[in-house]
């Protein structure tokens, strides 16, 4: 598993983590799918001030209109994987 999915992982499942971490993550260290759904999970986070469900991630996903098929895919399997 490649660091940036382990990150994605901990930011959604770990709100300890999410809190130290989340400053001094910037949205250009993540690339591909994984650049697109950083700053989702990050506004969720900015906007709530709780880490987002799993369907919380896919559902915000669902609303962005930058992600091809195969990303949403690709995201939604992953999520899965996290879980």
């Amino acid at each position: 598993m490649r660091i940036e999915h382990l990150i994605l992982k901990f930011l959604i499942f770990d709100e300890k983590y999410t809190r130290k971490v989340l400053p001094f993550l910037r949205d250009e260290y993540f690339v591909g799918w994984e650049g697109k759904t950083f700053p989702i999970i990050k506004n969720y986070f900015l906007r709530y001030n709780a880490c987002p469900t799993p369907d919380a991630v896919r559902i915000e996903i669902t609303k962005a209109a930058n992600f091809t098929e195969l990303e949403f895919k690709e995201v939604n399997a992953k999520i899965t994987e996290f879980e």
